[in-house]
């Protein structure tokens, strides 16, 4: 079958729910090959370019091998599409995509710039909490970058910023997320800053008159779609959304973690972008956590704030 043949069927699948069924099923039949670490869905890429419109089954991989290196065990070129009660549809094939994800890891400082215990990292947004005494200014950011996934508040909780004139007393680390079992289900961080530290206004964007005024729900993060984004290290301005959930193996501080509810774009950030805010006119969408050779990882913004609420000591409401 041509090319055209399979990218025009896949129109068939694309918005369809079922197309989690496909993805499920994959997972199930070849997560276990040696070099794959995720199974996903998004864009079709070569050599790192992107070539259409239409979702394909991605599979992430540590790198790109010959078949003859793979002992039989060979990604398919594509896959069968799923009826709804989850029987082969032979009808339709949907494409297939290999992507290696060399490098892949944390990666660290965007927009205002942070230091915690001689590392760089990112404010991603400044809030009012509008709970209670909306006075007091809060910070959100990685919690990799404010501490170090395996305590709550970090063993050193100071952070410290040039844009704050007493930058030896910019904000204290309250609570970040931390893994449960080597697994982490968001890398986010909240922080109080100092009375001394009140910046105005809050919820802008460094070097921007963009202001936030919401969270976009995580069911409209879509493929595809281009986000504004907050990289000054990178200078990256936008990027292609081009990939859907996907959980994949990050290491960081030496040890390895699953990292779930990562979200790909077509954009490779620098070290030192984390943080990073992806937005859509005023609406925030995710909070830079990774990158790879080729791309960048980012988690919905909105769910992660929303787990965020879950384990702060106070009630806290950005908007």
């Amino acid at each position: 079958m041509s090319k055209t043949k399979l990218t025009s069927r896949l129109n068939k699948t694309q918005n369809n729910a079922d197309f989690e069924k496909i993805i499920n099923i994959c997972r199930k039949n070849y997560l276990h090959y040696p070099n794959v670490i995720g199974i996903g869905s998004g864009l079709k890429f070569v050599n790192d370019k992107l070539i259409d419109d239409k979702l394909c089954i991605h599979f992430y991989v540590r790198e790109k091998t010959r078949n003859s290196e793979l002992s039989g065990r060979i990604l398919p070129k594509f896959v069968y599409s799923r009826f709804k009660d989850g029987s082969i549809d032979y009808s339709t094939k949907v494409l297939t995509d290999v992507i290696a994800l060399k490098g892949l890891s944390f990666s660290c400082k965007a927009g205002t710039v942070l230091d915690v215990i001689g590392e760089s990292g990112t404010l991603t947004l400044i809030f009012r909490n509008k709970t209670f005494d909306n006075s007091k200014y809060f910070a959100l950011t990685c919690a990799h970058v404010a501490g170090d996934v395996q305590h709550s508040s970090p063993i050193d909780p100071s952070i410290q910023s040039k844009c704050c004139q007493n930058a030896s007393n910019f904000a204290v680390t309250i609570v970040n997320s931390t893994h449960n079992n080597q697994h982490l289900l968001y890398d986010i961080a909240l922080a109080q800053i100092s009375d001394s530290c009140t910046p105005q206004p809050e919820l802008e964007i460094n070097e921007s008159q963009t202001k936030i005024m919401r969270f976009l729900p995580s069911e409209d993060i879509r493929v595809p779609m281009t986000l504004e984004c907050a990289f000054p290290v990178s200078n990256i301005i936008s990027a292609n959304l081009s990939g859907h959930r996907i959980t994949l193996p990050i290491e960081v501080d030496g040890v390895e973690y699953q990292v779930e509810n990562l979200f790909q774009i077509d954009r490779t950030p620098s070290s030192g972008d984390s943080g990073g805010l992806l937005y859509n006119g005023q609406d925030a969408v995710g909070i830079l956590v990774a990158k790879a050779d080729g791309f960048g990882f980012f988690q919905p913004l909105e769910e992660a704030f929303e787990y965020l609420k879950t384990i702060a000591p106070f009630p806290i409401k950005c908007f």
